[in-house]
């Protein structure tokens, strides 16, 4: 729990719920949607057992740590707002989005490296390419429906384009709108990172064209309310 990694995986170590079992086995990625992500098909026992190892998964985090606060960055966690809240209701989401070629020509290539490194099975492109880009959809969706759910004071959307122009100020607001300790004390430390980070550039990605074509077919709504160009 030192690295800043998705607490996704750990869960997948304690209980045998988790979306990354995909990594194994690809070739069951619409089961492990159903079952992980949509929890379709489980029985109420099998969801409290998962809401306990999560949180068992927590509490040990925050006694390692010494800590106060568990701070999660995992995007299955999109799916689970409901779930969620239902645990800790007074939980506070901080929601990045970002244009969608970025997002998935970027992401395309990761998971099928990381596959390629731990998987059992193999998966064509022709396979793979529509079940992310569809993932990514579904996941567009159900925010939209489920972040009513929450408090609007426990909510902030954050375009990525805008963070990267801003960090400080945005995590500024963060701290503001959630009534986080005084922001000042973090400020220094904060700043002195953000600096050591301004010669970092993300690697740029190859568009293929089948990408174009389902944004172009499918997310035309969302890129034109979210200010984003049709045309990579």
């Amino acid at each position: 729990m030192d690295w800043p990694q998705e607490e996704e995986m750990a869960l997948g170590n304690i209980q045998p719920i988790s979306f990354y079992n995909y990594f194994y086995f690809p070739d069951h990625f619409e089961e492990y949607i159903k079952e992980s992500l949509l929890q379709e098909n489980l029985s109420e026992k099998e969801i409290t057992t998962w809401e306990k190892a999560y949180l068992l998964l927590i509490k040990k985090s925050l006694i390692i740590s010494q800590g106060n606060r568990f701070v999660s960055k995992n995007p299955p966690s999109i799916f689970r707002i409901p779930q969620l809240l239902k645990m800790f209701p007074n939980a506070k989401f901080v929601y990045i989005y970002r244009n969608p070629y970025s997002v998935l020509s970027s992401f395309n290539p990761f998971m099928k490296q990381v596959i390629h490194g731990v998987g059992f099975q193999n998966v064509e492109d022709s396979k793979f390419d529509p079940q992310l880009y569809n993932l990514f959809k579904t996941a567009l969706v159900k925010y939209e429906k489920d972040k009513n759910l929450i408090p609007k004071n426990n909510l902030v959307e954050i375009k990525y384009e805008d963070f990267k122009q801003n960090p400080l100020g945005t995590i500024e607001g963060i701290y503001s709108q959630f009534h986080l300790q005084d922001f000042s004390g973090f400020k220094p430390k904060l700043e002195e990172y953000i600096n050591s980070q301004k010669h970092q550039k993300s690697g740029g990605h190859h568009i293929p064209e089948n990408l174009v074509t389902f944004v172009q077919n499918n997310l035309s709504d969302y890129m034109n309310e979210n200010g984003y160009d049709l045309n990579p």
